[in-house]
């Protein structure tokens, strides 16, 4: 009976919203998708990234010799620009009116970026999560459980299941746990942040992530103390390469 209410909840719901949100591409209006072929083809793939702290230029987002020292992640994979107005759209999408399909859109964004990646001739030798991706395990930056239910699913978990099944990948979104609410981050200075979120994930299973190399995905990096946070749960060793990736810095 409950899953029948359920079933008829989620129907009742998806035909509000699209009276509400009818499906039209969000930057040129065209009928029947949310981001029409030619939208897609605006969406620019970073070319260079960068040390998330110092903002050094490098070929893979790795932390600098002088910054790594202070992060339990190896780098940050940055895959396209907030400030490109389609990105920003479908992320809010997402995030503030509940349409959960963007994560379909995002997902791609991803595997683009991380094909992309793969293939370009560098003079500089790919992480070797890049060169072994097969044996890479994915997870996804964990929500608090209130903040799960309100919202009633979590944005970047969406985005990396989608992720890991384009490519064939190992998916566990249910390695860490968000053991402490904290105050939203964007309300927060840049030094108040790391404070904000110590110790706020807890890993659950060990024997899962040993000698593992992990991808943690998330939707937009502002700092990336939250990936910091959950890199720091999820080490065992330092041999293992722990990245992030994510659509866009914020």
């Amino acid at each position: 009976m409950i899953k029948k209410l359920k079933f008829y909840f989620r129907k009742v719901k998806k035909f509000i919203l699209d009276i509400i949100f009818p499906i039209e591409c969000l930057n040129c209006g065209k009928e029947g998708t949310w981001l029409c072929d030619n939208c897609k083809k605006k969406i620019i793939l970073k070319e260079k990234q960068y040390c998330f702290n110092c903002k050094i230029e490098n070929d893979f987002g790795h932390f600098c010799f002088n910054c790594k020292k202070y992060y339990a992640l190896n780098g940050i994979f940055i895959a396209s620009d907030y400030e490109n107005e389609i990105v920003a759209k479908v992320i809010r999408t997402l995030k503030y009116k509940f349409i959960q399909e963007m994560a379909e859109i995002l997902s791609q964004i991803l595997v683009d970026f991380i094909e992309k990646m793969k293939n370009d001739k560098k003079s500089v030798l790919p992480p070797y999560v890049l060169r072994d991706l097969e044996n890479v395990l994915v997870t996804s930056v964990p929500l608090y459980y209130k903040r799960l239910h309100w919202r009633g699913f979590n944005q970047a978990e969406l985005i990396a299941k989608s992720f890991s099944h384009k490519l064939n990948l190992e998916f566990d979104p249910n390695l860490l746990l968000r053991v402490k609410h904290n105050k939203p981050q964007v309300e927060l200075p840049e030094m108040q942040r790391k404070i904000n979120l110590k110790n706020s994930f807890k890993l659950i299973n060990k024997k899962k992530v040993k000698d593992r190399n992990i991808i943690i995905i998330d939707d937009v990096a502002t700092t990336g103390s939250t990936l910091n946070e959950c890199a720091k749960a999820l080490r065992q060793n330092k041999k293992q390469e722990i990245w992030g990736l994510v659509v866009a810095k914020g």
